[in-house]
């Protein structure tokens, strides 16, 4: 049986006008060079000296060597990298040497922490960190939301530090930061598994652990509370499946 080459369309004074198809290539190669595909015009290769991508003379893109060249207009893609991580102040290594520091004063009995509220002071510094690089991807993505949620927490756990003296457990104020903006993010895009299920967990589990503390119970609750984590792969199973079904 003959490939019928040809197709026919009606032109606007009703003639029949047949027109001869194009027969394009298409070819795929795998070697110890590289990748090699051809469709029609297009051709992709991928090898040791990069990506090359040529759309029939209509766009071209190469990769080489860290940098991308997209219709003979270069971009150098370290260039961004050291343009991003010189952007991004090291706010974990102040942490840390603010700690370091911390401990090494009250061991020489220049300032009196006692060993308890050091580590207190410690976390709070430790805490402090991932509050300090939202605020700062917030102002370089113009993503408000987060940083107004973090500074809020940072405010009522300094509030309830200083007011109540509830250094501990009063840090868990901060793992409901990551909760709130996962429900808007999950209102937002319209998904379940945007939820930060696992902080939820976290929170009830820590909760149940400072039981004492909360007055939920005369001792911690650490077991069996531990059987929470596993409602977590339960969540995201549920999700993934309702996903697939709805």
């Amino acid at each position: 049986m003959e490939e019928n080459n040809e197709y026919g369309f009606i032109d606007e004074n009703g003639n029949e006008v047949k027109v001869k198809k194009e027969k394009k290539e298409s070819k795929v190669n795998i070697g110890k060079d590289g990748i090699h595909i051809k469709d029609g015009d297009t051709t992709v290769d991928i090898g040791r000296d990069g990506i090359h991508v040529n759309d029939g003379g209509k766009d071209r893109v190469d990769v080489e060597n860290g940098k991308a060249t997209v219709n003979g207009k270069e971009y150098d893609c370290r260039e961004e990298i050291k343009k991003r991580n010189k952007a991004a102040f090291p706010f974990f290594a102040l942490a840390t040497l603010v700690y370091v520091l911390l401990v090494l004063l009250s061991s020489l009995k220049v300032l009196d922490f006692g060993e308890r509220n050091v580590f207190l002071w410690g976390l709070l510094i430790f805490l402090i960190v991932p509050v300090a690089q939202t605020v700062q991807d917030c102002i370089s993505k113009r993503r408000y939301s987060s940083g107004v949620t973090f500074i809020l927490c940072l405010a009522a756990f300094l509030a309830v530090g200083f007011v109540c003296g509830a250094w501990h457990p009063g840090w868990m104020i901060f793992l409901i930061a990551p909760l709130i903006d996962s429900v808007i993010k999950a209102v937002k895009n319209k998904n379940a598994g945007d939820f930060a299920f696992w902080d939820l967990c976290l929170l009830i589990f820590l909760s149940l652990g400072f039981a004492p503390v909360f007055g939920i119970a005369n001792e911690p609750l650490w077991h069996p509370g531990w059987v929470i984590f596993l409602l977590i792969p339960v969540y995201y199973a549920f999700v993934s499946y309702a996903k697939k079904k709805f």
